[in-house]
């Protein structure tokens, strides 16, 4: 009889199995700082879209089974974020990832804007122009972030007006510090982006634009980068592509005209707090890649190609890295590997799956 009993206890758990856990989904992290194309993902977590925090998902986190992270910080601290390896993904742009991915073999998965107006030269020289430039005995003093984008604009500005960069010499300066400089007149000259650029001349009403990114159209790309290892990972492609759909999902109602005030409203929060008429000056500076298709388009069109040969011929010149980062185009499949890569084939199965 006990035995029977024994027999009977021990076939209970095998007739009642005990409920399993519910696995959780893999979690990945995105770094992002403040720029109109990645406050984007500040105002998707207001919308719910995704929820930055680890174990709680948002709308879009449920649909692609991944459970998004988002870290907000300073942009210098998400390249070294990168870097380190401590976040799997950042927005960055497309010259500052050539120095992080010969540690780390980096994938562009989405462009979100490039800048053409929001990186500037001011001036508060009334008699500047780039033919007094050329005639000038002296290099002129120029205060900006050296070796970063503002760098490139400058270098880029002076070979488009048929000048070398001996014409300037380069003061490496914080861009807040060169605006705050130049609200109170105490600089003449400094490249920096939006919304330092704003705040001058906002402020100074002798601050002029010389030159900006708009004369360099395409040339400075804001993109989201993702650690190649993580895309092999499981979930890594859900992650990509909810990083995506997230974006598009947002920029539908910032194209919308019934819901763009509200976006644009939402994103200027994200972006320095700016109010709508002010954020709405920052955007006329920066073109939005607003559909899957046209973010194709410029990962497999030639002028990508042309532009990264000079992002990295500049790189080459001012970074000091030990070797020029390797650029390919589409699946590792097809470039091979590369330090970096443009990666279309995310967008091109979002684009499919919508």
């Amino acid at each position: 009889m006990n035995t029977l009993i024994a027999l009977a206890a021990l076939l209970v758990p095998a007739a009642f199995p005990a409920p399993q856990q519910k696995q959780e989904p893999p979690s990945f992290s995105l770094a992002w700082s403040e720029w109109p194309g990645w406050s984007i993902y500040g105002v998707a977590e207001e919308l719910g879209l995704l929820d930055g925090k680890k174990g709680a998902l948002g709308t879009v986190e449920q649909q692609y089974g991944v459970d998004v992270v988002l870290q907000e910080m300073d942009y210098d601290p998400c390249l070294t974020a990168y870097g380190s390896g401590t976040v799997d993904a950042v927005c960055v742009t497309n010259m500052d990832i050539l120095g992080l991915c010969l540690s780390r073999e980096s994938v562009a998965i989405l462009i979100n804007d490039t800048s053409e107006g929001g990186d500037m030269w001011l001036t508060t020289d009334p008699l500047l122009t780039w033919e007094s430039l050329k005639n000038r005995k002296e290099p002129l003093e120029l205060h900006g972030l050296q070796n970063s984008v503002s760098h490139y604009v400058g270098v880029r500005l002076l070979e488009r007006h048929g000048l070398g960069e001996d014409a300037v010499r380069w003061v490496n300066m914080d861009p807040g510090a060169a605006a705050t400089a130049m609200q109170q007149g105490n600089l003449q000259n400094i490249v920096a982006w939006n919304p330092f650029c704003l705040n001058v001349l906002n402020a100074n009403k002798k601050a002029r634009v010389l030159g900006s990114s708009k004369e360099i159209p395409g040339e400075v790309m804001d993109l989201v980068v993702v650690d190649q290892k993580v895309l092999d990972q499981p979930g890594g492609k859900g992650f990509a592509l909810a990083l995506i759909d997230a974006y598009y999902r947002v920029m539908e109602r910032l194209v919308d005209p019934k819901t763009q005030d509200d976006t644009v409203t939402a994103v200027g929060a994200k972006f320095s707090r700016l109010p709508l008429e002010e954020m709405r000056k920052v955007l006329d500076g920066t073109k939005y890649v607003t559909t899957p298709q046209a973010a194709i388009e410029f990962f497999t069109g030639p002028d990508c190609r042309v532009t990264m040969t000079k992002v990295a011929d500049f790189c080459m010149a001012h970074l000091n890295l030990e070797k020029r980062p390797t650029v390919g185009y589409g699946t590792r499949e097809k470039a091979g590997t590369m330090n970096f890569r443009f990666d279309p084939s995310y967008l091109q199965a979002f684009a499919q799956g919508r």
